[in-house]
């Protein structure tokens, strides 16, 4: 049981981690260029534990390296791990990016009992 416990605990640091080094690269990306990425409203991209990848609910093989050459984050695969990364608009109205990042199929926990972690940043640099 211990065993467990610490195993859930190391997952949701990292889901954690990963989560903040995507708000920030997104952040940082704004600055550079004036919009985030994707750059198109409803534009969903997704990578899962397995390494599937997804783009707008397609199979994608560029995914990973599109994060990567845009937001300089590499999304860890084989971590049981699951990532959304979403352009949208917040509830003021206002550009934004929305990061998910939940246990592989909701199988365990996070953080709080929840299997999903998220956050957003706005054009205005807010982080909820």
């Amino acid at each position: 049981p211990f065993y467990n416990t610490y195993r859930m605990r190391t997952y949701g640091s990292e889901a954690s981690v990963t989560l903040k080094r995507i708000l920030m690269a997104e952040i940082a990306y704004y600055l550079e260029n004036e919009d985030f990425f994707p750059l198109n409203f409803g534009d969903t991209l997704q990578v899962f534990s397995d390494g599937t990848t997804r783009f707008n609910n397609s199979p994608s093989a560029t995914v990973i390296q599109d994060v990567v050459d845009a937001l300089q984050v590499t999304i860890p695969v084989g971590h049981n791990l699951d990532f959304t990364i979403v352009r949208c608009v917040d509830d003021d109205n206002l550009d934004a990016v929305m990061v998910a990042v939940s246990s592989a199929g909701g199988a365990f926990p996070l953080h709080s009992g929840g299997a999903v972690i998220m956050g957003l940043v706005n054009k205005d640099g807010k982080i909820q």
